[in-house]
């Protein structure tokens, strides 16, 4: 398991833990800010994004990033993944700075419990393993896609922007995020980038679901 530059053991108690359902609303369905709250909410964004943090400056910016990312609403499936994923303990540095995470041991659980909410795409990882990959929407904070690895274990990251082929702009935006990772072998998510690729991945200790869904 990759350790934590915090400490964080990122494991699941010896007890389970139980996810209810998340009732937030979608972005469609919320107040979209305009004006100077836009601009504010620009401003944030463009604030956070960088680098990787270092140990000393690791939990400053966990902190500054839960505060900005509750600015904004974000789908009822994208919420349950997510708080599924603060259950888990894994940091928010990893999961908005687009960390390749892979649950270790949880044999596909989250993967399967995700893709009902969630929108078949295609990746350029483990194109070895035939099985469909999905993204879930983060609002306007890009996207979170997962599969599973070889093994079976559920893999994700977010990632700044969507993958749309419908969508030119979109389609682009990702397109040079894709550019970005090739130059500098860094993931690039919503808040900022990570060290931890596919090839160095932050793993977290997920066998003892039992009781994390209905």
């Amino acid at each position: 398991m990759t350790p934590s530059p915090a400490g964080n053991p990122r494991k699941l108690s010896e007890s389970s833990v139980r996810i209810e359902p998340s009732n937030a609303t979608a972005p469609s369905a919320a107040r979209q800010p305009r004006g100077l709250a836009a601009r504010l909410d620009r401003f944030f964004l463009r604030s956070l994004r960088g680098g990787y943090p270092s140990q000393l400056r690791f939990e400053e910016r966990a902190s500054a990033i839960e505060r900005t990312a509750a600015r904004f609403p974000v789908p009822r499936a994208a919420a349950t993944a997510l708080e599924a994923l603060r259950r888990l303990e894994v940091s928010p540095v990893d999961i908005w700075h687009g960390s390749h995470i892979i649950l270790r041991g949880d044999q596909g659980r989250m993967y399967e419990a995700w893709r009902s909410g969630a929108r078949p795409r295609i990746s350029s990882h483990y194109r070895n393993v035939p099985v469909q990959q999905y993204e879930i929407s983060l609002g306007k904070n890009g996207a979170l896609l997962f599969g599973l690895t070889p093994e079976g274990h559920t893999w994700l990251q977010t990632e700044r922007h969507m993958f749309l082929l419908r969508r030119p702009l979109t389609l682009l935006e990702h397109t040079q995020d894709f550019l970005e990772y090739e130059t500098i072998r860094q993931s690039i998510g919503p808040f900022g980038r990570s060290p931890h690729t596919e090839r160095r991945p932050v793993e977290v200790a997920a066998a003892d679901l039992g009781g994390l869904w209905p």
